[in-house]
């Protein structure tokens, strides 16, 4: 495919857009903004600054103005003060990312015998912490959870540290599945050690702010727990922001001095990088404070409290379904359902024939395969609605037969010694179920089924030549 020779109109464009847009997923989780102006503001401010690149803060001062009051806001929710400091990120992963470079830096910078820096957490923490640590050549030491809450066995992460040990890691919540960890126990526990301690609220660390402004319980998590060094959420998530808008705090600024790259040793502008990009757009960021600024802490309490109570009769709801087991105790409005009784992947695929996304998890350590269920703005007024299609779904499966149309697979890769196989023929027993050439899976139960009996590392291999083939051009019709 190449540029095309004559440029074509603003419409056709557009029109072509909108028919690429119809294969995505429409009840999808998302976390749009709606009603009150608030999708108006945020995209018309995103807009606004679309051109604006917030590299160098003496061209656009702007966008440094935008990007200090942005992480003065989020400090407040944060129990932070007046010496909290942080950086406007494109994602979680990239606040991460930051966390831990700061922490190993910070560690670097107090003790020079610092030379194989290890950082522990959890085996419920975000993947994007073990893509840190592969990144930033550090060594990843996973501890267990707890059966009974799943949540960090603070015991096995002391037990853990060395005299390498540069970061503890908790979450609140963790993604999957969606407790909090104790922090206050992991963050002592850094203290003692001197070491960093850093709270991953991504997904829910402003909610749970708003939670706690509207006065529910919620469990301390933020720079009022002594010992917590940084923290890192999303205003793309629970926050509403457009996508790439993420941030990572830190306790003062003589920390936050370790996230930084500086460069003046080349013949070129002088470089100062707060953040892993350097150009990077100021759309996301303006739209974020636009955000903020419109709704205010009134709009964004309106918003949690929807949520909440969504959450709380999705909650009930699924306690009254025998074939399901809630994990542990969820505190934001994500959810992980497990079974005994019926296959789960199953219960997925019919859910999706009805209209409803829900992200199929595989079984890790202690943890069975799951559902992972989200409730947004989009769907917290359907809940009765998703209910009743979950118990019909649970129906369907209990009755019907499941027909293993990868049965000739399944017995082929029983044969498999993955340590000899090679990269071709993997994707050829991929090819018998049609996951080559393009092609997307419809139905997953079965595919997931075997995935979920692979050792992780062959299951690694198998979905990255999967994406590998997938994420390639081929011309419409091939």
């Amino acid at each position: 495919m190449q540029i095309p020779a004559k440029g074509a109109s603003i419409e056709s464009v557009l029109k072509e857009v909108e028919q690429l847009k119809n294969g995505d997923q429409a009840h999808s989780p998302t976390f749009r903004p709606r009603g009150g102006g608030a999708e108006e503001v945020a995209s018309k401010a995103f807009a606004m600054s679309i051109w604006t690149n917030a590299l160098d803060p003496t061209m656009t001062p702007s966008a440094l103005t935008l990007e200090t009051e942005i992480v003065a806001m989020l400090a407040a929710q944060l129990g932070g003060d007046a010496e909290t400091s942080g950086n406007f990120t494109s994602g979680g992963t990239e606040s991460v990312m930051l966390a831990v470079k700061t922490a190993r830096d910070w560690a670097r910078a107090k003790n020079p015998g610092i030379t194989r820096p290890q950082m522990v957490m959890p085996m419920t923490a975000h993947p994007c912490f073990r893509k840190a640590a592969h990144y930033l050549n550090i060594e990843l030491v996973v501890t267990p959870v707890l059966d009974d809450t799943f949540q960090a066995d603070v015991g096995k992460m002391r037990e853990a540290i060395t005299d390498q040990t540069v970061l503890l890691v908790g979450s609140a919540p963790c993604f999957s599945p969606g407790v909090v960890d104790p922090i206050s126990e992991i963050a002592a526990v850094a203290q003692e050690h001197d070491i960093a301690c850093h709270v991953d609220g991504c997904i829910g660390g402003f909610i749970l702010s708003l939670y706690r402004g509207l006065g529910h319980p919620v469990p301390e998590y933020d720079f009022r727990v002594p010992g917590v060094t940084s923290i890192s959420l999303d205003p793309h998530k629970y926050g509403f922001a457009p996508l790439g808008a993420s941030a990572v705090l830190f306790k003062n600024a003589d920390i936050r001095k370790h996230a930084l790259f500086t460069c003046t040793g080349w013949p070129g502008y002088t470089l100062v990088n707060p953040t892993v990009q350097s150009s990077r757009s100021a759309g996301p960021l303006t739209a974020t404070w636009a955000l903020y600024k419109h709704l205010g802490l009134e709009g964004y309490h309106q918003i949690a409290g929807k949520l909440k109570q969504a959450s709380d009769q999705m909650i009930a709801g699924l306690q009254d379904i025998p074939e399901l087991q809630l994990l542990g105790q969820p505190v934001i409005p994500i959810m992980v359902v497990a079974s005994g009784q019926v296959d789960i992947f199953r219960v997925s695929d019919e859910m999706k024939h009805r209209g409803w996304w829900m992200f199929p998890q595989l079984k890790c350590q202690n943890i069975p395969r799951t559902l992972h269920l989200m409730i947004t703005l989009q769907n917290a007024g359907r809940i009765d609605e998703w209910l009743k299609d979950f118990r019909e779904s649970l129906e369907v499966v209990k009755s019907t037969p499941f027909a293993d149309e990868l049965a000739p697979l399944r017995q082929a890769i029983d044969s498999i010694d993955f340590d000899q196989v090679s990269d071709q023929e993997i994707m050829d027993l991929l090819g018998m179920v049609g996951l080559t050439g393009g092609g997307m899976p419809g139905d997953i139960a079965g595919i997931y089924g075997i995935l979920d009996d692979l050792p992780t590392d062959v299951t690694d291999r198998v979905v990255t030549l999967f994406y590998n083939e997938l994420n390639r051009y081929r011309p419409q019709g091939s």
